[in-house]
């Protein structure tokens, strides 16, 4: 195995890591139904535990796709990538592979996350939160994707099953 094959490799498993624990703080989040915009200042220290963990694991999956998976994966697949290339380029690049659907969504995800990062908990509505809970499954479908390509595609062993899957 080459070494980016070998960093894409610790990408994946460092993705599927972060998303098996959002996922399981996700389930419980989907089970207080409790936060709405007069609770959310109101969370019992439990629940605000649950609602920072899955905003830590958002936050860190987003990140860890952003900066290595996705540079690693267009770099195992022998994709030209100049010193200059942009990471919009690289979204274009994960769209033509059907790994991305489209930049313009994985951007709105960034935002979400920029805005939960930023404002959480001082200013944190249910509508960033819930913004996040509904769009962390298509955070995940894109994971898939990229662990499929790179079974099928670049040769890399299989994850552990269900390690990343969103049942």
């Amino acid at each position: 195995m080459s070494p980016v094959e070998e960093a894409l490799l610790g990408a994946l498993k460092e993705c599927a890591k972060h998303a098996f624990h959002m996922r399981l703080a996700r389930e419980e989040i989907l089970e207080m139904k409790t936060i709405d915009g007069k609770r959310i200042d109101k969370l019992s220290k439990a629940e605000v535990r649950v609602v920072d963990q899955f905003i830590f694991r958002f936050s860190r999956l987003q990140d860890s796709m952003g900066q290595k998976l996705f540079k690693y994966l267009l770099e195992a697949a022998r994709e030209p990538l100049s010193e200059t290339v942009t990471f919009l380029d690289k979204l274009r690049m994960l769209e033509r592979f059907n790994i991305v659907h489209s930049a313009e969504h994985w951007e709105n995800a960034r935002l979400i996350r920029n805005r939960l990062a930023h404002d959480y908990p001082e200013a944190a509505t249910r509508a960033g939160i819930l913004a996040a809970v509904a769009i962390a499954p298509a955070l995940v479908e894109v994971l898939e994707r990229v662990a499929e390509f790179a079974v099928e595609k670049i040769g890399l062993p299989p994850l552990k099953p269900n390690s990343i899957r969103y049942d």
